[in-house]
């Protein structure tokens, strides 16, 4: 389970956990999940799902509670969104606790190569589960220097240092030809100062025709449309699925050539 969290709302993560999913899933010729946490957003609903009525972490809880477990009709919580990604949505009436979160983690190990979990951000109880039970933690930010304070208050994180990778999300090294000042030089060095100093940072970005297809809820057609798939945004995603995946274990490096670990076979990646 990989877990997508931010310091405070508002810096893209949603945005950033479903792109992440859609170009794993093609990574690994499979379909992978994606398990919407926020119940004050569901933000991955809005934007994937084209009905009010979405299978997902209530659902899954029922089940649990009624004891069927968890191997009897295992996507009857999830909603196919393409061959390559199914959604849960987030739990609106029940509230989760850890062993719930246990169970969830074992359900998404059987089922599917790869899961990921868009979380609440900032400080919230529900999130915190959700990164101890991760083995990797991704965390968004902007080039926007209160995150770091905010990186640095947070305990959890310095405890969990060794799983997180960051991604600056939206990132202009410059605007108009003028040089942007807090860069990611600048991150990177205050990262370090707070015991960050192995951790990945990738950068993101800034993109008009994502920003646009987002207004238009039309977020997959850019993630999937063949035209935007040189952009330096996909370049700089599929970076950071990869080394996301090699951290994971699904993906290997062998003689230097990529390849996948799936359900107990390898197979080459070609032509990604």
């Amino acid at each position: 389970m990989i877990a997508i969290t931010a310091p405070k709302k508002g810096l893209g993560q949603t945005v950033v956990s479903i792109n992440l999913a859609i170009r794993m899933g093609s990574l690994l010729e499979d379909r992978v999940l994606l398990i919407d946490s926020n119940k004050y957003c569901c933000g991955v609903v809005d934007y994937l799902s084209n009905s009010s009525w979405t299978r997902g972490l209530d659902e899954f809880k029922i089940n649990i509670e009624s004891g069927m477990g968890i191997g009897q009709n295992p996507h009857s919580w999830s909603k196919t969104i393409n061959p390559r990604l199914d959604i849960m949505a987030s739990n609106q009436y029940l509230q989760l606790i850890e062993k719930d979160i246990e169970k969830l983690k074992e359900y998404t190990n059987c089922n599917y190569p790869i899961a990921l979990v868009d979380t609440i951000a900032g400080e919230n109880s529900l999130t915190d589960i959700f990164l101890k039970k991760s083995s990797i933690v991704i965390v968004v930010l902007t080039q926007n220097k209160s995150e770091i304070r905010l990186i640095k208050d947070k305990r959890l994180y310095g405890e969990l240092k060794d799983k997180i990778i960051f991604v600056i999300n939206q990132y202009q090294a410059e605007i108009n030809a003028i040089k942007i000042r807090y860069g990611l030089k600048e991150i990177s060095e205050e990262l370090k100062e707070l015991g960050f100093k192995q951790n990945p940072i990738f950068i993101l970005p800034y993109d008009v025709d994502l920003v646009n297809e987002c207004n238009d809820s039309t977020l997959l057609n850019f993630s999937m449309a063949r035209e935007h798939q040189s952009s330096p945004y996909h370049k700089k995603l599929d970076l950071l699925a990869r080394e996301t995946l090699k951290q994971h274990g699904n993906l290997v490096l062998t003689n230097n050539i990529e390849k996948v670990k799936k359900k107990g076979f390898v197979f080459n990646l070609f032509n990604l």
